[in-house]
């Protein structure tokens, strides 16, 4: 009911995990922590309808980091405006980027911060190992702004069939554009690809990408919520070296 999650793990560097199934929390309380020992870290992210009881989820130690706000976005009905429509844009499969660290803006509205030990450097590390992994694996569909020759920001897709899942955005630590016309402008390029409807999530304490979507004509859909789970450094300490996993 617990399954390891790799990626998260690969930039912890501990086992952490992902439950796909709100059944767990029916489990007696010993064994709900058993199925919770290996980890150092485990998470559980659900739409509103399949959240099993709040007052469960506390009784098992987790404890609410998020609200995941989600929408689809007609592609083919965002008209950029002329400042977005000077930006020119370098797709990865055509001319390949990467992204640095030092390049990206501070990511601030982001679960993790709740992690001890998880500083702005730690975040913006996670961004840049999943920005390198979208751009090995979806060039087409990963794309860099420019203006006057400086780089503005990215916007990395994902396909999947005529949809694609707009990933992961951002915007240039030196950005003279506006977020709005980075979105724009993408939306505008994805349609040209052939993709009819992009879909994503964002926390619900980002006003300023909630009020991108909406302008663009979003359609907002059932919210998801991220519960949180943190071993107690105590407990770890207290396992034998046989029950520790292979980061402790």
């Amino acid at each position: 009911m617990i399954r390891r999650h790799d990626f998260n793990s690969a930039w912890w560097g501990e086992e952490v995990g992902i439950i796909d199934d709100p059944g767990l929390f029916e489990l007696k309380a010993d064994a709900l922590a058993a199925a919770l020992r290996p980890f150092a870290w485990a998470e559980l992210v659900q739409p509103l309808s399949r959240l099993p009881a709040r007052r469960r989820l506390a009784e098992a130690g987790f404890f609410h980091t998020d609200t995941q706000v989600r929408f689809r976005l007609d592609l083919g009905r965002v008209r950029p405006s002329p400042s977005a429509a000077e930006l020119n844009i370098e797709r990865a499969d055509v001319a390949p980027f990467g992204v640095a660290p030092k390049e990206m803006r501070p990511f601030l509205h982001e679960r993790f911060y709740a992690l001890p030990g998880a500083d702005a450097a730690r975040v913006t590390a996670r961004y840049a190992h999943w920005s390198a992994q979208l751009i090995r694996d979806h060039p087409r569909t990963c794309l860099r702004f420019l203006r006057d020759g400086g780089v503005q920001g990215w916007f990395l897709a994902q396909p999947e069939g005529s949809t694609v899942n707009l990933a992961l955005a951002m915007l240039a630590a030196e950005a003279v554009t506006s977020g709005y016309d980075v979105y724009a402008r993408a939306a505008s390029e994805f349609a040209t690809l052939g993709f009819r409807v992009g879909w994503a999530s964002f926390s619900v304490g980002n006003t300023a990408v909630q009020n991108i979507y909406a302008s663009l004509g979003a359609r907002f859909v059932e919210p998801r919520e991220c519960w949180m789970w943190i071993r107690d450094p105590l407990v770890a300490d207290q396992q034998s070296p046989h029950e520790k996993g292979p980061h402790s």
